[in-house]
């Protein structure tokens, strides 16, 4: 009542609530109407299924990817408000509704409730006791556990404000916990002015660039904070879309893919080995050697173990096989000055040297790929394709290669994929021998340069292959950017992703570099179509040679740090 007497209350009221009529958004609750009946004034909004964000977080953080959809949709209703010069002031939790097929919601633009008195009786819930609406020097309006700063001194508030507020609900999505907090009102408030945010709270698994998002979002001076809600939107985006950028200023720890699509992955760190290698070289000698892997569970459904390599060794390139028995390595003998091939299947706990292979990355060479069931090896030395059987030590060579771009590829069809040379297309022969034929080939109307790394789908319908574009600049110069690329017979070719490495697939995962990254990816080969949100399974990941990871069908990964 206190507030229906108060006209400039009810003109803002009115007017909000109008402007609010012609917003025609999935993530804003629709208005139906403005009336009044016996003096109460009442807006007859859309009813929304499903719960408030403050009832989800009352069970804990999200899940990385769900939080930043979930804040990516709050970011596209608060960017068409804003547009139309609607300012929220009350963004909170309990303000986001999310309905049961995952869309969300914003409700109550403009809108505030009076906090409850002092010495009042009765429970509340949290979202009900952080609302309050009070007048001191200026006017308070808002919800003060996502107030901004500006808002808390009472100051005139604009579109900032409400950035504020969506960083604090960003990082409570994600953390489970408040970006500031009090025992009482002034101590929140004291927070609030004068705290920084831990962003130390967030889990490892969140993107450094959403870490940045929040920074920027909780700059206590306005004129320095984030200035457009659609920045925002955009970079959640970039992140769902497996799109990290460049510069990430923070480095990740490794983390398993989060909830549903959690795999039973088992991961062969080569870490200890070249650890061990930049401690000094040639003093292998000085180091005791161990066969034993360290098994080490780091988290459900993962597991995480060190490969030993033997003394006086440097990794130049590894293989995993399609069903994930066995681990190829090209290493360079530093003892002998020469590089030659191990063998480690993953029930066996020590390598094998593989004669017939000493040479092969100092002759043209090092390109290595296993057969589907890890009993013969494919590599390119000199200008040949060959394989290996590693039991029988029958050395066959199939097809001529030169300076290939990239590993070749052994499919469960048999088949194996390779790149002749520099300029030449994607090739492929059959293992048992054959003649080889072209499988794609640059288009120069899309601006391709070349095609390499190819890697098989599992069921052999098709393959991934890098692809490199070069397309002219305004300024004439060409720009250059590699894309991992989906192939199938008489279809289209599929762009999925930048990468600077092949892409492997390990279950539903497909597994690329950037830079330093071990990125995966849920992957629906039968559509070509990346989904969720892009992982870091692991950083700091060796640049030396041309395939510092690889990957099998069955899960298996193995990577250099």
């Amino acid at each position: 009542e206190e507030l229906a007497d108060d006209d400039e209350r009810l003109r803002r009221f009115e007017r909000e609530a109008k402007t609010l009529a012609t917003l025609n958004h999935p993530n804003v609750a629709g208005i139906h109407g403005i009336d009044q009946v016996d003096g109460t004034c009442f807006i007859a909004m859309e009813l929304v299924p499903g719960e408030d964000l403050s009832q989800r977080l009352e069970q804990g953080a999200l899940p990385v990817d769900e939080a930043i959809d979930v804040c990516r949709q709050i970011a596209e209703g608060l960017e068409v408000a804003h547009e139309a010069g609607v300012i929220h002031r009350d963004l909170k939790p309990a303000n986001v509704r999310v309905t049961p097929e995952g869309v969300v919601k914003l409700l109550d633009f403009g809108l505030a409730k009076p906090i409850r008195p002092e010495g009042s009786t009765g429970s509340a819930s949290s979202a009900q006791s952080d609302s309050f609406l009070v007048t001191s020097e200026g006017m308070i309006l808002g919800t003060p556990t996502y107030m901004s700063p500006e808002q808390a001194r009472g100051k005139p508030v604009d579109r900032r404000t409400d950035i504020w507020a969506f960083g604090c609900v960003l990082y409570e999505c994600l953390s489970g916990r408040r970006a500031f907090a009090g025992d009482a009102f002034g101590d929140l408030i004291a927070s609030i002015l004068a705290d920084e945010v831990d962003l130390g709270a967030l889990p490892s698994g969140t993107p450094p660039r959403v870490r940045e998002l929040i920074a920027r979002c909780l700059v206590k001076d306005p004129r320095r904070r984030l200035r457009d809600v659609g920045d925002a939107r955009i970079e959640l985006e970039r992140m769902l879309a497996g799109d990290f950028g460049d510069g990430l200023s923070a480095p990740l720890e490794p983390v398993s893919p989060p909830g549903k699509r959690r795999l039973a992955w088992l991961l062969a760190a080569l870490a200890v080995a070249v650890l061990a290698f930049a401690l000094g070289r040639g003093q292998g000698s000085d180091k005791e050697a161990s066969d034993l892997a360290l098994l080490a569970p780091a988290t459900p459904g993962e597991v995480r173990f060190p490969v030993e390599l033997p003394t006086n060794m440097e990794l130049l390139n590894l293989a995993v096989s399609a069903d994930g028995s066995t681990l190829a390595l090209v290493l360079e003998d530093l003892a002998e000055d020469t590089s030659v091939v191990y063998i480690r299947r993953l029930d066996e706990t020590s390598l094998r040297r593989m004669p017939k292979t000493e040479g092969i990355w100092t002759d043209g060479g090092g390109a290595i790929a296993l057969s589907p069931n890890g009993d013969a090896l494919a590599f390119v030395t000199g200008t040949q394709l060959y394989t290996l059987n590693i039991e029988t030590r029958v050395k066959t060579p199939l097809a001529y290669c030169e300076n290939t771009r990239g590993a070749p590829s052994w499919g469960t069809n048999d088949e194996i994929l390779f790149t002749g040379n520099f300029s030449a297309p994607l090739s492929q022969v059959s293992a048992k021998g054959g003649v080889s034929r072209f499988v794609s080939e640059p288009n120069e109307d899309r601006g391709e340069v070349y095609h390499w790394s190819p890697t098989w789908l599992a069921d052999g319908s098709g393959f991934l292959a890098k692809v490199l574009y070069s397309t002219p600049r305004d300024d004439g110069a060409p720009s250059r950017a590699q894309r991992l690329v989906l192939f199938r017979p008489d279809d289209e070719p599929i762009p999925l992703c930048s990468s600077d490495s092949a892409g492997w697939l390990a279950g539903d995962q497909l597994i690329w570099r950037n830079g330093s990254r071990l990125i995966a990816q849920t992957f629906d080969a039968r559509d070509g179509v990346l989904s969720g949100i892009a992982r870091v399974v692991a950083d700091g990941l060796g640049v030396i040679g041309s395939r510092p990871a690889a990957a099998s069908y069955s899960g298996v990964v193995a990577y250099q740090r």
